[in-house]
């Protein structure tokens, strides 16, 4: 997981905080610098119990995920 070095407790109404998921790092790492510019990216994850785990600590504004995760 990667989690942005300094996150605010609240968002910004002007940069909505995103919490990124998916499976393949290249893929969070090109939708990470797509996103950055116009949103607060507060953390990423491959998997998705810690993408639960990580919604619930961070609360962040939007979820962006792939939905094409094999589930097993």
């Amino acid at each position: 997981m990667n989690t942005a070095s300094s996150i605010s407790e609240a968002g910004s109404a002007e940069r909505p905080r995103v919490l990124l998921a998916d499976d393949h790092p290249a893929m969070l790492a090109l939708t990470t610098a797509v996103l950055s510019g116009e949103c607060l990216v507060v953390g990423s994850t491959g998997d998705g119990r810690e993408l639960l785990a990580e919604a619930e600590r961070l609360r962040p504004d939007v979820i962006v995920l792939d939905t094409g995760w094999d589930s097993g």
